[in-house]
């Protein structure tokens, strides 16, 4: 790492700062990675939480969209009576 008070020639200074700069870069990257890694975590759950409301829909409301949906095809079926 650089370090101002180091008393060594330019050549060593200048190394340590080609150093420091590779090192950032580096630590970039990684941040890069990390939050590509987040975004898809943040979809995995959003997803899983979308598929728990639609299965406490589903739940809830089945029952009676199953009576409701019985009761048409039942009217249906006593109007459509083949002679």
């Amino acid at each position: 790492m650089y370090n101002p008070s180091n008393k060594g020639n330019a050549y060593t200074n200048c190394a340590n700062l080609i150093i420091t700069k590779e090192l950032k870069l580096k630590i970039v990257k990684r941040s890069l990675k990390n939050q590509k890694g987040q975004g898809v975590m943040e979809y995995i759950i959003l997803t899983g939480l979308i598929g728990i409301i639609c299965l406490g829909a589903v739940k809830k409301f089945g029952k009676s969209l199953d009576t409701r949906l019985n009761q048409i095809d039942r009217k249906i079926k006593n109007e459509l009576v083949i002679k």
